[in-house]
């Protein structure tokens, strides 16, 4: 049974009232929030959301009721609450149209069931259906924008003053589409057939499949609404698999016109979506630009380099967190190729090319270009080439720099300089001729698409503007998130994991100085700058995601998104090795205490306040035992 609890409203629910509904919302799974409002029309309007038990995908309901009829003007499924107030703030101010259509609706068809229900209507109705010639029909025809399979109803007037209704069935009519519903992305790429379908605002399922995995994409009115991907890696759904499909350029696909969805998982739009996609195709240029190819292997840029060498270099500006980095550059063993590091899926084909490219930039590895296979096309062009490339003449005084890239590129350049006149082509036939087979091989496994694509300029981002919110979250002193930003991040990565059937934990933590008052022990706050010092410490040892700020007064805690008790504890015990290997800036000649409480979703609870106050209990417990470290699910003894 679904219980019901709800609120009364002056106008339409704000962001703040929209996030403490879903966070209720998901918090009691199978309970229906309500909350009740009217506007200047005295249009009286209802929002109901309740999480599934099943999916735990909160759904919202828009109800609008007049004169004691109810109508629903807008269903949403989804976390984001700022998509949803403005959805819900566009159906509200919308609503009164929504009922006047209703309400013509039902007045045609209660004229037309009382129509049929009176005999003399009926005959009459008979008799004007056999007067109707094949002239009659025609026009309807000529006049009917309908599309194929539609009925096309018009109206005679009787002279006794009577209007029954004849229905014409025009016959069917076949419209070209622009593109075919079953074809091949090689043959016209997936963002030109969107805006195709955009263009139609057609409602349907595209499905497509490569080289064994699917996808589907539900879209209506024109619009990509729900995304789902199914490869070898697992299942991936909303924004990421969106952007994910947008890379395929081999795949076969299907598109059923219709078929519909009840759910959305897809919150931005697929403009917005595209403007991050697009980017790659810059990366892809640049190392082209440097003489990488499809053949190109990867190796380190240095054999002595250490992890705290690594570390510093990779750190800054990169894609991805440093873990899988140097899960990536432990595996490039001079051997593997682009498509080789594809198959070990290591990471995902757009951040495995903006990861190579990072590496490259930071100058921890370099590549090698193995010598280009036989060509089956051309050869008089391509064999001159290979003779120039045997005694390579002496390079050209060097204009500016050359980077290791750059001298690695240079002898394939070669070919496309007219050092020796080809047999049965001009230079420039032989420098076109030479580019495809350097540059086409590299979209392979990039999975880019074609190559006809439009030149977008970059967005200049402002870095500054950036970094001001993300200081105006922090404490300039201490480096360190301020409580408020730390529970906005908590509840973030909660709504996140709570969809996905994830887990997290959370780390309580203090540092006291121990000093000795009238003979009693007491704690009191360590310095601000051996705060300072203990977060850089710190930071060393987390990843990229995990988030270390203030909590409350004087202690710590740090967010740890897809992590368990067991990882938890490894990673406690390298901060803590971290903290007390030498002593803390201004802390020289004192005694420090260190205590640690932990709790982990959903091991220990499925909520948020829980997860907190679990975790101030386990460093309570942890302090007053004497213990550096405690979880909440060592007290349950």
């Amino acid at each position: 049974m679904i219980k019901k609890t709800g609120i009364t409203l002056k106008n339409v629910p704000d962001i703040p009232v929209l996030h403490q509904m879903l966070s209720q919302s998901l918090q009691k799974p199978g309970e229906k929030l309500i909350a009740t409002w009217r506007n200047n029309e005295t249009l009286l309007f209802t929002l109901e959301v309740i999480c599934s038990l099943k999916d735990r995908d909160p759904r919202w309901l828009l109800i609008c009721e007049k004169s004691g009829k109810r109508s629903v003007v807008s269903q949403i499924s989804g976390h984001d609450v700022l998509l949803i107030y403005k959805q819900i703030a566009t159906a509200s101010a919308n609503a009164q149209e929504v009922i006047s259509k209703a309400e013509e609706l039902e007045t045609s068809a209660r004229l037309a069931k009382s129509s049929d229900n009176h005999p003399a209507l009926t005959k009459a109705n008979m008799s004007l259906s056999a007067s109707v010639g094949p002239q009659s029909s025609q026009g309807s025809q000529k006049q009917s924008p309908n599309q194929p399979g539609q009925s096309t109803n018009t109206t005679a007037n009787a002279t006794a003053g009577t209007s029954p209704t004849v229905n014409i069935t025009a016959p069917p009519r076949t419209r070209q589409l622009a593109f075919p519903l079953i074809g091949k992305i090689a043959e016209i790429s997936l963002p030109r057939l969107l805006q195709l379908i955009s263009n139609e605002k057609m409602t349907g399922l595209l499905q497509l499949e490569e080289e064994g995995n699917t996808a589907s994409l539900f879209i209506q009115e024109g619009h990509p609404i729900e995304a789902k991907l199914l490869d070898t890696e697992g299942e991936l759904t909303g924004d990421g698999a969106f952007a994910e499909i947008m890379y395929w350029t081999a795949a076969n696909y299907t598109f059923k016109v219709g078929a519909t969805t009840s759910t959305r998982n897809l919150v931005k739009s697929s403009e917005i979506l595209l403007e991050h996609v697009r980017p790659l195709a810059q990366v892809l240029e640049e190392l082209t630009n440097r003489g990488m190819t499809a053949d190109s292997v990867f190796k380190h840029a240095h054999k002595d380099l250490t992890g705290e060498e690594f570390t510093a270099k990779a750190t800054p500006d990169a894609p991805v967190d440093m873990e899988a980095l140097a899960a990536l550059y432990l595996r490039l063993d001079g051997d593997s190729t682009m498509s080789d590091l594809e198959n070990v899926q290591i990471l995902p084909r757009p951040l495995l090319v903006r990861s190579i490219h990072h590496l490259i930039a930071c100058d921890i590895i370099t590549f090698v270009n193995k010598a280009p296979a036989k060509p089956t096309t051309k050869p008089d062009v391509v064999k001159p080439a290979q003779q120039e490339r045997t005694a390579p003449p002496p390079p050209p005084p060097p204009t500016t720099h050359q980077t290791r890239e750059q001298a690695l590129s240079a002898p394939m350049a070669q070919p496309a300089q007219p050092a020796r006149p080809a047999p049965s082509t001009p230079p420039a036939q032989t420098s076109q001729s030479a580019k495809p087979a350097l540059s086409a091989p590299l979209a392979q496994p990039a999975k880019l698409g074609p190559p006809t694509k439009p030149v977008v300029k970059p967005k200049n981002i402002d870095g500054a503007a950036i970094q001001s919110v993300m200081m105006s979250l922090r404490r300039e002193d201490t480096g360190l998130f301020i409580h408020p930003a730390f529970l906005y991040f908590l509840e973030e990565e909660f709504f996140r994991i709570y969809r996905a059937k994830g887990s997290m934990s959370v780390i309580i933590f203090e540092i006291r100085e121990v000093v000795t008052v009238d003979g009693v022990l007491r704690r009191k706050p360590i310095p601000i700058d051996a705060i300072a010092d203990a977060t850089i410490r710190i930071n060393s040892k987390k990843r990229h995601t995990d988030i270390v700020a203030h909590y409350e007064a004087y202690d710590f805690g740090i967010l740890l998104p897809s992590t368990k008790s067991s990882g938890t504890k490894v990673f406690v015990q390298k901060i803590i090795k971290a903290l007390m290997e030498k002593p803390l800036v201004g802390t020289e000649g004192k005694q420090l205490s260190y205590a640690f409480g932990s709790a982990s979703i959903p091991e220990d609870f499925t909520d948020i306040n829980s997860l907190l106050g679990a975790a101030e209990m386990s460093m309570h417990y942890a302090r007053d035992r004497g213990e550096q470290i405690i979880f909440f699910k060592d007290l349950l003894v």
